[in-house]
């Protein structure tokens, strides 16, 4: 699937660490570059850049790819239609718009162009045929531009979706169909609205059923454009509205754009940094909307809907799923790219949309794409929720489970990757989603063993990289929790935790339990003197300390204070060490140590893994990112 990474040529223009630069990119965290923008010159048919420094940012975009040779970078071409139509009527100033936009391509090093002009009235076809006869005449010449695509960026029409573009004759003509599948609702309107829900909603009426993620990809498909040629975009910025009440609730009465960002200086719209850096003071109240999939957040008489690494993930998970041709991200510019403002790793965003990609479609939402498929009619309003959802822990009445510690079992239900259940139920609005959930879906098949009432770790038994872990005391409270393994590294059956692959399949028997090693737990105690090892078996269940391992080596369990991290005064939760991006701290107030005080559980990453603060486990090819930070905890239970 296609990674593609917007940048635009304005965000140069920030002010201190807001200024944006080329070479913060990563030249293998994208497969695409798109650069925004150059426009046509409005005395000759002949495309220009936009800005003074752009030509410097063209060579700088040519080192990327002297990095990573796959890299395809394109060119947009954006600015109002009829700056275009008023060429394109004519066929000598087309031939040589044309021309330009080649020579164009040619000499600044670009393996394509991205069509993203702006309609400002579509009712005009004169601008629906200027837009078609571009496309055309570049896809007449793509024999002379080899290995060139054409893309087109799809604003989020839907009424007038058909008066703007000529879907039958331009979908045979470009590559791929970048749909801006966000700004569905803000502060234009007279009450706030979530952005971009992933899902069609309730209060969605008509026309307005298509306002969402899903409704456009529908609606696009229904047209006959092929899967693979779409490809949804995920924003990492924010739409702010300005209340024109008390109320602070979705749909409240709105009275124009929120106040322009610190570092953006553009009313109504925020960047995720600015978003995230709002987010950490505690005036601002964050809300979780479990029906959008969405995030918004408030304070005073803002109001802002924003997308934040959760959501985006949610729509990578629908991309892949629904067999899109990939994911493109608005624009990585405005993703919290230094990590300066909200001591997170650098495109936390980006990194978890692209992230999410690599992992397996879970089974519950392959079985729904596939009776969307058998759908004749894909552009009616949906009116049965979607079976992929967040399930709201705090609002489940299921036991915990005795055998396991309260805090690790919390720690393993965050951990573990959100699939799907099958069973739709109305749960209150929570202030915030849990990252993740546990499941019950086919739970008897997945924990075949369970039976003889062995709770503990599975390995599932297709792929290599997955694993369970299975709890309850009968089938009615059985249930589990995925695990993926870091990219690269395959769950072994030895060591009962994931490791590099050794070459042979890795379903070598039926059996799928892992079999218990018994363990012994080194226990240190500080003192003023010498400090003398003691060895003690830990009461945390054998099953546990595996799925514990799963996140990364476990070195041992220690009294909680040592001169390289103390647990003592914190919450549990997960750590980063301050200085060293290969080491985490898990802190727990269980009352296993002696003094009633708190363990710490000390991990180390495999070999060229580094702990990730944005999925707060051990994640390929992160070392290079590595920098040390004040706020360390990754998530606090």
């Amino acid at each position: 699937m296609h990674r593609v990474c917007y940048i635009t040529n304005w965000s140069r223009y920030r002010s201190g660490e807001a200024k944006f630069e080329i070479e913060f990119v990563d030249p293998f965290m994208c497969s695409h570059i798109i650069y925004a923008y150059a426009t046509v010159d409005e005395q000759k048919p002949e495309i220009i850049p936009i800005q003074k420094d752009d030509l410097e940012h063209y060579r700088e975009l040519s080192l990327l790819k002297r990095a990573n040779p796959n890299l395809k970078i394109s060119i947009r071409l954006g600015g109002k239609v009829s700056q275009y139509t008023r060429y394109l009527k004519h066929s000598k100033m087309a031939a040589q718009l044309v021309r330009s936009i080649i020579w164009y391509m040619a000499t600044h090093g670009f393996d394509g162009v991205d069509i993203a002009l702006e309609f400002i009235d579509g009712d005009n076809p004169e601008d629906k045929v200027a837009l078609t006869t571009l496309i055309e005449e570049l896809a007449k010449q793509k024999r002379l531009m080899l290995r060139s695509m054409i893309t087109l960026t799809a604003a989020p029409f839907v009424e007038n979706l058909l008066k703007v573009y000529d879907i039958e004759k331009i979908g045979h003509l470009v590559d791929y169909i970048n749909l801006m599948t966000f700004d569905f609702y803000g502060p234009w309107d007279e009450k706030t609205g979530v952005f971009a829900p992933l899902y069609h909603q309730h209060y969605q009426v008509e026309a307005e059923s298509l306002r969402n993620v899903d409704g456009l990809v529908k609606l696009w498909l229904s047209l006959a454009i092929p899967r693979n040629k779409l490809i949804i975009g995920i924003p990492a910025y924010g739409r702010s509205f300005t209340l024109s009440s008390r109320q602070t609730s979705l749909h409240a009465p709105a009275n124009g754009p929120g106040y322009p960002g610190r570092y953006t200086k553009t009313r109504g719209f925020l960047s995720y940094y600015e978003v995230c850096e709002k987010g950490q003071s505690q005036a601002w109240q964050r809300i979780w909307l479990d029906s959008e999939k969405a995030w918004y957040m408030t304070n005073g008489d803002q109001w802002i809907t924003y997308e934040d690494v959760d959501s985006a993930a949610l729509k990578a998970q629908y991309a892949k799923a629904e067999q899109l041709g990939g994911v493109f991200i608005w624009s990585i510019d405005n993703d919290e790219f230094s990590g300066f403002f909200c001591n997170t790793e650098p495109f936390p965003i980006t990194r978890q949309v692209f992230s999410t990609l690599n992992l397996p479609v879970p089974a519950t939402m392959a079985t729904s794409l596939a009776i969307q498929q058998r759908i004749p009619s894909i552009i009616a309003p949906v009116t049965v929720a979607p079976t992929v959802r967040f399930i709201n822990v705090q609002a489940q009445n299921a036991p915990v489970s005795s055998a396991v510690p309260n805090n690790l079992q919390q720690l393993l239900s965050a951990l573990s990757a959100l699939s799907a259940t099958s069973t739709y139920a109305s749960i209150p609005e929570p202030s915030a989603p849990p990252p993740v959930a546990h499941q019950t879906y086919n739970a008897e098949y997945i924990c075949a063993r369970h039976h003889a009432g062995r709770n503990g770790i599975y390995r599932d038994r297709t792929n290599c990289s997955i694993f369970y872990f299975c709890e309850g005391t009968d089938l009615a409270s059985l249930r589990y929790h995925i695990f993926f393994c870091p990219a690269g590294l395959e769950f072994s059956m030895d060591a009962c935790t994931c490791d590099w692959p050794t070459g042979r399949a890795c379903q070598t028997t039926s059996e799928t339990f892992c079999v218990s090693h018994s363990v012994r737990i080194t226990t240190t105690t500080t003192t003023t003197t010498t400090t003398k090892p003691t060895t003690a078996q830990s009461n945390i269940p054998q099953s546990a300390l595996i799925a514990l391992n799963g996140l990364g080596q476990l070195l041992g369990v220690s009294g909680g204070s040592t001169p390289m991290f103390d647990c003592a005064g914190r919450r549990s939760g997960l750590y980063r060490d301050m200085y060293d991006c290969t080491k985490f701290y898990f802190c727990t107030t269980n009352n296993q140590a002696a003094d009633g005080g708190l363990l710490r559980y000390d991990f180390v990453c495999p070999t060229n893994y580094a702990f990730s603060m944005t999925t707060c486990r051990c994640e390929l090819g992160q070392s290079h990112t590595c920098h040390t930070l004040t706020k360390t905890d990754c998530l606090l239970l």
